[in-house]
């Protein structure tokens, strides 16, 4: 039988016995350490996949060439269209379902994101596969790596419905407005147009201060209805001939 190797050498090949068991345990530890990270990354993968495929918003991210890396398939419930018809094209393409006016301010806002900049929820006008009007939400946001900006991201949200019911709410307080606007001045002939005139010099002023569409909107309607007092005020005062009767002089 083999005796062990004694003296130095023995000694040696002992150490490189125990340095070799420490070592494969080591790695041991590390192949199980890598396939448990392999499994929750597996994991991850999938509920992403699932989210990705299944979520209501879309999710789309341009890298910094302005090309279009990633659309989730909700694109094709809003829109029509299959992410490939988008993935590798150009953001630029898009001016081919967006309104004008929205693919200036995606153009802007794609801009001001690579420059690191996080655009809150924007309103855009797109026109579907089948035709039809859409309107969408959009909000991005810069994707970061290494500490520089590799892209953007954004989530578009249908909005559609909500729009077209705002739409309609506005249409009818515009009607009633009017309305109020008319019985106003059927009690005060004097100055009748005065509300309409200070409606569009008030609106023209709004503009020139360049305040949203909605604040604009809502000024005019201010203006149109400002003398709204005098519906309680008798006929007989507000028609009264005497120069007394009231000291401003309508515009």
């Amino acid at each position: 039988a083999k005796q062990p190797l004694s003296g130095p050498l023995g000694k040696e090949m002992e150490y490189f016995r125990q340095y070799n068991e420490i070592l494969f345990r080591k790695l041991e530890k590390k192949m199980s350490d890598l396939e448990t990270a392999n499994r929750e990354l597996r994991v991850l993968e999938e509920r992403y996949r699932l989210n990705f495929e299944n979520v209501t918003d879309i999710i789309f991210t341009i890298d910094p060439d302005l090309i279009i890396t990633s659309m989730s398939p909700s694109a094709g419930r809003l829109l029509g269209y299959k992410p490939e018809d988008f993935i590798g094209r150009s953001a630029s393409d898009l001016s081919n379902i967006l309104a004008l006016d929205s693919f200036e301010k995606a153009v802007t806002n794609i801009s001001l994101i690579l420059k690191g900049q996080i655009i809150p929820g924007e309103t855009y006008e797109f026109v579907a596969r089948d035709g039809t009007v859409k309107y969408s939400e959009i909000s991005g946001a810069p994707i970061m790596r290494g500490g520089r900006i590799i892209g953007v991201s954004c989530v578009a949200r249908d909005i559609t419905d909500r729009k077209n019911s705002m739409d309609q709410l506005r249409k009818a307080l515009g009607g009633t407005v009017q309305a109020i606007a008319l019985v106003v001045e059927s009690k005060d002939p004097y100055t009748a147009g005065h509300q309409r005139r200070v409606a569009d010099i008030s609106r023209a002023i709004a503009t020139e201060m360049g305040l949203s569409q909605d604040q604009i909107e809502g000024i005019r309607m201010a203006g149109i209805i400002h003398d709204i007092g005098k519906v309680s005020v008798p006929a007989e005062i507000l028609s009264m001939p005497r120069k007394a009767a009231f000291s401003c002089v309508p515009v």
